[in-house]
């Protein structure tokens, strides 16, 4: 473990520069989507509302081109919505926008030069990882190991190129885990076959706080920030292990090592952490200790993350499989089918699961309800022909907001 330093922004200004355009003030309310699978990292929204059958002519309240391509997913912070692109030949363009959530009209746009290694898999881009918020700042982070923080009007308070200080951080495929932010850390998970690392950092300054060594072996999954008594932890997943650590020293305090998914992240749920980890693997954090109450080897994520909510677990499988278990004894209560190939977490709400695969198919599952056939729960399908979705879809204000590989969708019930 080390203390490293902050670079000044004066060492990456010259790499980076901005596209100046209209500013717009925002309001920050509760029922918002403010980091990758939501505000409490589980992929579930409380949202009210949101159409069921969803397409490009169907509850389409508006579709914009973005201005270069990712997985990343979208935002949700009051009236607006942030999301990541990237373009140019070499994948070191860097672009964070933001859009009205009323009617996707551009309030401002930033685009900066990338520091670190841009090469990446031809579906995957550089605008890989999504975003996350305070409420206050945005905090950007790409594969090339670039990271930015802006304030919610776009102005540039401090950028860190992770890759200066470790130059072999990247692997070929393209990195994708998403920064966490709580009270004033930023977590940031670096792991490939080089320099591999995990790091937090003062979300005010840059500066970094602690970083410890990693597995060099290639990870996607993204750090899970939680509160165990009055002890705030992070889980750092990786493919040979799981390790929870004190958020404010990195100081190890709980590890598994095991076959690990390093695609998958882990998911929260009360005092419960799922790890895809040796099928699945369930720690309970309860009265200030860790401990593992739960194994399954059935229960084994795919490319997506697992789902809790209300005493269910949901495990997406390869093939589109989907199946709905109990969290607390792992026993199955039913099984279905979606088909396609996802790797995009679908979205809880309302009692439906919403569905995004990569070959630009929409499904909506309902969850609730018994049916003597369990193909009847996919109560909608759409083509959207000739997309790609690779990112997870975002909730706020009775809408649904989703992106593609090249465009930004929101969909509600009243479109107008």
């Amino acid at each position: 473990m080390k203390n490293l330093s902050g670079i000044p922004f004066s060492v990456l200004l010259p790499a980076a520069f901005l596209l100046a355009t209209a500013f717009l003030q925002s309001s920050v309310g509760a029922q918002e989507f403010w980091a990758f699978r939501g505000s409490n990292g589980g992929s579930v929204s409380e949202e009210l509302g949101l159409p069921i059958e969803i397409g490009p002519r169907k509850n389409l309240a508006w579709k914009i081109e973005l201005p270069g391509r990712g997985p990343s997913s979208p935002i949700v912070v009051g009236d607006r919505v942030f999301v990541t692109s990237s373009g140019g030949p070499k994948e070191d363009q860097l672009f964070i926008s933001c859009y009205a959530t009323k009617d996707g009209a551009l309030i401002w746009q930033r685009r900066f030069l990338a520091t670190g290694r841009c090469f990446c898999h031809p579906l995957s881009a550089n605008a890989a990882p999504t975003p996350c918020t305070d409420g206050e700042s945005i905090f950007a982070f790409f594969s090339s190991n670039d990271l930015f923080c802006l304030d919610l009007d776009g102005n540039l308070k401090w950028c860190r190129g992770l890759a200066v200080d470790h130059p072999k951080a990247g692997h070929d495929t393209g990195m994708s885990s998403s920064p966490a932010v709580q009270g004033d850390v930023l977590v940031c998970q670096v792991e490939n076959q080089g320099d591999s690392f995990a790091t937090a950092i003062n979300k005010r300054t840059g500066e970094t706080l602690w970083e410890i060594e990693r597995d060099k072996d290639a990870s996607w999954a993204s750090p899970l920030i939680f509160q165990m008594g009055a002890q705030r932890c992070c889980l750092l997943q990786s493919a040979a292990r799981a390790t929870i650590v004190d958020l404010e020293t990195g100081e190890s305090l709980w590890e598994k090592e095991g076959r690990g998914n390093p695609i998958p992240s882990s998911t929260i749920d009360a005092n419960r952490i799922y790890i895809p980890l040796d099928g699945l693997t369930v720690v309970d954090f309860g009265g200030g200790s860790i401990r593992e109450v739960m194994n399954s080897t059935k229960l084994a994520a795919g490319s997506q993350s697992n789902i809790v909510a209300n005493g269910m677990v949901y495990t997406f499988g390869r093939g589109g499989i989907v199946t709905c278990a109990s969290a607390v004894t792992g026993n199955e209560i039913w099984k279905t089918r979606v088909g396609g190939q996802h790797w995009t977490t679908p979205l809880l709400a309302g009692g439906h699961l919403y569905f995004f695969s990569q070959d630009g198919i929409a499904s909506v599952l309902q969850i609730s309800g018994n049916f003597e056939k369990q193909n009847d729960r996919l109560i909608h399908v759409e083509d959207f022909e000739g997309e790609i979705f690779l990112g997870s879809p975002a909730a706020a204000d009775g809408a649904l907001f989703m992106r593609s590989d090249q465009h930004l969708y929101k969909f509600a019930k009243d479109p107008v």
